[in-house]
């Protein structure tokens, strides 16, 4: 027997690159039914599956009975991305078998596409310019499917041959994937080819519709296939995937507000159906795991949050007298539960550690460390909706998620306490670990940007920096990073429990506040470089041995307001800070201060 290896991408350049939740989703999925339709293909040749395990994946079974039975009707709420785009193959025939692998990726894809192109693009390439010459070049050269027979060190060494000669892209090029040009063929740089590119995607929106498509995209082939692969799913898949059932970022921002309200405001769920049709998505609160006989959930995000609803080109309506009412009933909704929604939600990534050395240390258990991730990876989705969360992707040990901002850290601590559970009973030459990088941004930053920041906190900060077995935080604001910080998770991820147990003092005990965050800010100003102080950076201060930073804190808690409350506790609830934000010595990472105040103001909403 002989061992094939495949690899398939490009990963991050494809998935990343998104402008809604329903592109990111979307890439990361069609990536993944890819690679089982490669592995279908495999298997089908006589290729023995070694890496991923597929028996039981919800995604390769429907796979399977697509390919073999055709259209079929199933389940979509925990249909995701789950198989890896690295597959392991045992076989008498490395090239028969790598060929039917490719054989059957290729026939999916163009599957894919030439039913986007059919429906979408076919009856507006007339306004085109070469418009099938380009789509066709873009569909057939963007895939890079990568073989190797031998060991699992040969096909990372054929991933660093860049033998794949990409065609030149020239032209205006795409609004979400900038290497690629626009599949109009016209440019629009004189005022008469302008008027022929604009005609061609007129043309195209009234087909798809402005909430698909807003005026200012021009997508390439890759980007358009992506967008669009959730209206064709039925025919692919058997399973319906349209856009009403993924919620947007702006929708993950206000479920904190929603979960917490106190009456269902029933009259402004009945006057915003009213005011636009398509802004009820019935399938939202299911698979986020809101309860399902309130209707409110159900609406649009941009239907909780008064600067969106004022913005005609982010939430356009069939009828425009009714906005201000749909305004000033909001507001009222606002004053009846003294509190809005804050506008920030999370993104979580995590990958484990070390995986490739603990297979080639633990040869002998390679099969057992597959069933292991298998089983972590089934186990993901239902934790996450648990948390109100929604999975993009859960494949071996990678887990790509969004999340409401109180349920993040949470999420997180128990995604980390799975995966050891999971290795507990296997006898490993190391312990088996996981990091992450978690980002809460503001609704408003590109979602793009920010899977890029978690990537970067997860890969540069918490594995290569904090030297794995870590989480690393970041919160971005309007106006960019305000904090990132990076914290060994510690015994049962005790330091995720020590920061929610902060943020719990200063949002319910009344042990913490605003104003003593502001005086321990004027205290750092003194005592250490506060003003070239940058997110990340860590804190030297004055080397003096009676310098006791926590009894520093505690009079600033009772200086500012806080003399009121028992002292006892507020030194404890003080230490517990310290612990976490203190490195070694005089060292103190001041971000972990600001992440539990960031928090505690915004982790319900926002009072009125």
């Amino acid at each position: 027997m002989k061992y094939l290896n495949i690899t398939i991408g490009p990963v991050q350049g494809y998935v990343s690159q998104a402008r809604r939740t329903r592109d990111f989703w979307s890439g990361s999925f069609i990536l993944s039914y890819l690679s089982g339709c490669a592995i279908y293909g495999a298997s089908k040749a006589g290729g023995r599956i070694l890496e991923p395990k597929i028996e039981g994946d919800h995604l390769f079974n429907l796979i399977t009975l697509v390919k073999e039975e055709g259209e079929v009707n199933v389940d979509a709420t925990d249909l995701i991305g789950s198989i890896p785009n690295r597959i392991k193959i045992e076989c008498e025939e490395p090239v028969s078998v790598a060929k039917a692998a490719k054989e059957e990726f290729d026939k999916s894809w163009y599957e894919i596409a030439d039913m986007v192109w059919n429906k979408y693009v076919k009856e507006s390439e007339q306004y085109g310019l070469h418009t099938d010459k380009i789509w066709d070049r873009q569909v057939g050269s963007f895939w890079e499917f990568n073989w190797t027979m031998g060991g699992q060190n040969t096909i990372e060494e054929r991933k660093n041959w860049r033998s794949q000669n990409k065609p030149d892209e020239g032209g205006d090029h795409c609004s979400l994937m900038s290497d690629y040009q626009e599949i109009s063929g016209h440019v629009r740089f004189r005022k008469k080819y302008r008027e022929k590119q604009d005609e061609f995607w007129n043309s195209i929106r009234e087909g798809v519709g402005e909430l698909d498509l807003k005026d200012d995209e021009r997508l390439c082939a890759i980007s358009f296939v992506k967008r669009f692969f959730p209206r064709i799913s039925k025919k692919i898949i058997g399973v319906d995937l349209t856009s009403d059932q993924w919620p947007s970022t702006v929708y993950m921002a206000a479920i904190p507000w929603l979960r917490n309200l106190e009456k269902n405001h029933e009259d402004y769920f009945g006057l915003v159906k009213s005011a636009r049709k398509g802004a009820v998505s019935p399938k939202i609160p299911e698979l986020v795991g809101l309860k399902d006989n309130d209707n409110l959930a159900k609406l649009d995000g941009n239907f909780f949050f008064k600067n969106m609803i004022e913005s005609k080109d982010s939430t356009p309506l069939d009828d425009e007298i009714l906005r201000s009412e749909i305004l000033e009933m909001l507001n009222k909704i606002y004053r009846e539960e003294k509190c809005k929604p804050a506008p920030y939600y999370a993104l979580l990534k995590m990958d484990g550690d070390s995986l490739g050395k603990m297979k080639s240390n633990n040869i002998d258990k390679i099969s057992t460390i597959s069933d292991t991730l298998a089983k972590f990876s089934k186990s993901v989705p239902g934790i996450i909706r648990e948390n109100n969360g929604v999975t993009i992707y859960a494949g071996g040990d990678d887990v790509l998620a969004m999340l409401p901002m109180d349920r993040a850290l949470k999420c997180s601590r128990e995604l980390y306490q799975n995966y050891l559970t999971s290795f507990s009973d296997i006898d490993l030459d190391s312990k088996a670990t996981i990091s992450a990088g978690l980002v809460y941004s503001h609704y408003h930053q590109p979602i793009q940007s920010i899977l890029d920041k978690a990537s970067y906190l997860l890969d540069e900060i918490a594995k290569e920096k904090n030297g794995r077995d870590s989480i690393a935080i970041s919160v971005i604001k309007g106006s960019g990073e305000y904090i990132r910080c990076v914290h060994n998770w510690g015994e049962n991820a005790g330091v995720v429990d020590n920061i929610m147990d902060s943020v719990g003092r200063f949002e319910s005990e009344g042990l913490l506040s605003s104003s003593m965050m502001y005086s321990v800010r004027d205290s750092f100003s003194l005592l250490g470089d506060i003003h070239n102080w940058k997110p990340g950076d860590d804190m030297e201060f004055v080397s003096d041995s009676d310098l006791d930073m926590e009894k520093l804190l505690v009079a600033d808690a009772i200086r500012s307001g806080e003399g009121s409350a028992d002292r006892e506790k507020i030194s404890g609830a003080i230490k517990t800070i310290v612990d976490l934000c203190k490195k070694k010595e005089n060292i103190f990472s001041i971000d972990t201060w600001f992440l539990i105040h960031f928090l505690a103001g915004n982790m319900k909403g926002v009072k009125e």
